[in-house]
């Protein structure tokens, strides 16, 4: 069986979403293909290396060569995919994780705590992150917020025992209402207390 779940804008590329549902296995495929925005990314960095040897900088130059070659290498290399693959015993994903060297993971159902959308943080991309034990993995890179509900929401329909949200509070000492702690160091603490 198989669903098509979404696309999203063409000048930064589209996403592909399929999934198909076998006897014991529902099986996720998202596809990217790139956009406009993704064309003018590394020629944008070349013309800036270049620009910078020729005023002198070659140190950053080179740093910018760099950085280009081995974005287009690792992205050639991952290709446009990610697998996701659910079955009653682990979770694997595999292909273009948005990670340097993995490109595989897998998780025991039995220590899955929640599936649900995450926003990515400076090391790490946004998109479907599965919470187990003390840590969280992305499984689906690069998916919007509505993607990932829907994917979530399939995933529990099809194996309930799996893929609940995370009833647990987000702070261990203070629960979900940890508030901000000022502790009246900075003038404007400092003039209100006299």
């Amino acid at each position: 069986m198989r669903y098509d779940i979404g696309l999203t804008m063409r000048i930064l590329g589209q996403t592909d979403i399929q999934s198909f549902d076998s006897d014991n296995e529902l099986t996720f495929i998202v596809t990217r293909q790139r956009g406009w925005a993704d064309y003018f990314v590394v020629p944008l960095c070349i013309g800036i290396a270049v620009m910078a040897w020729v005023q002198g900088s070659q140190v950053f130059a080179l740093l910018c060569f760099i950085c280009s070659g081995a974005a287009l290498i690792i992205n050639w290399v991952q290709g446009p995919s990610t697998r996701l693959s659910v079955t009653p015993n682990q979770i694997i994903a595999d292909g273009n994780l948005h990670e340097t060297f993995d490109s595989k993971i897998k998780i025991l159902t039995s220590e899955v705590k929640s599936i649900d959308y995450a926003i990515g943080g400076e090391h790490s991309p946004s998109g479907l992150y599965v919470r187990h034990g003390w840590s969280s993995s992305c499984v689906l890179p690069g998916i919007s917020r509505e993607q990932a509900d829907s994917i979530r929401d399939t995933i529990a329909r099809r194996f309930p025992e799996i893929g609940k949200i995370d009833p647990s509070p987000a702070s261990l000492l203070h629960g979900d209402a940890s508030g901000i702690t000022t502790l009246g160091l900075s003038k404007a603490d400092s003039n209100t207390n006299s």
